[in-house]
């Protein structure tokens, strides 16, 4: 009986012939994710599904009951009299305010800075370089799942580099390639590490949260969805290295190299200066770490919220500066120590570019908190 992790032989081929089976059903997905419009456009079209059913609602005169009280409300529609008035007061304040923009802005200038300085591509290289060759495709996979925090280089940076490891393993680059891709674009909303996609979750998490009953001093952390994408993460890796194993690879024909294409394996060893950039980097996080533990853990530390509690407390709701400062840290040191970054004006572009790239999200951001707006216009 073969290995879970090892390749099984390839399928036969079936050129020419109509898809069949397995095949079939994915064909299927394809064409209906092809068919999805943009994101802005789906919010787009909720916004405005929203805002006619709650006026045909006004205008039936509907109230309903607070889930777990007593208290009965009027729906105001947005396209009554009243919603347009609070639509146009409350536009620009609802989306500087809302809660995802300002936190990811801030988590993205010092996530760009640590990708401009090599040091997350150089975190997945040495992590890929050395992977057994059977538990390849998982650990791609569950990498991939990580690639968040290099925002979206991650897929243009891990693809390649998980052909080649592929190549250097004996098993099919393409493979490799495309298993790399689909598992960056499949699992870029989890993970295991913190980074600026948190920030937009605790955002969300709040504006949902406030609509419930009791939720009056509900105290929520950039950790409040942490075991749900961490979790997520390794079931994606372990299912995404299923699925290059035994799905992806053993549909692709022989890998036969390109002419004059080198059959040696490439050399993916990290160099002595991005080894010494890794170590020097590392011992600077873990300083900046105990910095941060020792202003929190002792009694009577600053950071201890009321009562000495550690839980709430000012780390776990200012949770955003505190990754921010470790991300900038990482990203200096790594930059300053393998000339990376060059000077102070390295430093500012590497921030600005990531900001710069960030331009679609902040569409998205208008669009999408339009809905939190309009669950919060009442009579």
């Amino acid at each position: 009986m073969p290995s879970v992790t090892e390749p099984p032989a390839p399928a036969p081929s079936h050129d020419g012939d109509e898809p069949r089976g397995f095949d079939r059903v994915l064909a299927l997905i394809e064409r209906a994710g092809n068919a999805l419009p943009n994101p802005i456009v789906l919010f787009a079209g909720l916004f405005v599904l929203l805002a006619v059913v709650s006026t045909a609602f006004a205008l039936a005169d509907v109230s309903v009951t607070v889930p777990g009280t007593d208290e009965t409300r009027q729906i105001t529609g947005l396209f009554t009299g009243e919603g347009i008035r609070w639509l146009v007061a409350n536009l620009v304040t609802n989306f500087a305010t809302f809660p995802p923009v300002a936190a990811v802005l801030l988590m993205i200038m010092a996530v760009g800075l640590a990708e401009k300085a090599g040091l997350l591509e150089t975190v997945m290289r040495a992590t890929l370089s050395r992977a057994p060759r059977a538990l390849l495709p998982y650990l791609v996979a569950l990498v991939a799942c990580q690639a968040h925090m290099m925002s979206d280089v991650a897929a243009i940076v891990l693809p390649p580099l998980a052909a080649v490891v592929f190549k250097n393993a004996g098993r099919h680059p393409v493979a490799g390639l495309i298993g790399g891709f689909a598992c960056v674009t499949a699992g870029y909303a989890a993970g295991f590490t913190i980074g600026s996609l948190d920030a937009l979750y605790i955002g969300i998490t709040q504006q949902a949260a406030a609509v419930l009953p009791g939720a009056d001093g509900l105290d929520l952390n950039l950790l409040a969805n942490y075991f749900f994408t961490a979790s997520s993460s390794l079931i994606l890796g372990l299912l995404g290295g299923f699925l290059i194993s035994r799905v992806l690879e053993p549909r692709l024909p022989a890998y036969r190299p390109a002419a004059g294409e080198a059959m040696e394996p490439e050399n993916l060893s990290l160099t002595t200066v991005q080894k010494r950039g890794l170590l020097v980097t590392g011992l600077a996080v873990t300083a900046y770490a105990a910095v941060v533990l020792s202003l929190w853990l002792p009694d009577g530390a600053p950071l201890r919220g009321e009562g000495g509690a550690l839980v709430p407390s000012p780390l776990l709701s200012g949770i955003v500066p505190v990754l921010f400062g470790a991300f900038l840290i990482a990203g200096l040191v790594h930059g300053v120590t393998t000339k990376a970054v060059e000077g102070s004006d390295g430093v500012v572009t590497a921030m600005t570019d990531s900001v710069r790239s960030m331009a679609g999200y902040l569409v998205l951001m208008f669009v999408s908190g339009r809905h939190t707006s309009c669950s919060r216009v009442r009579a």
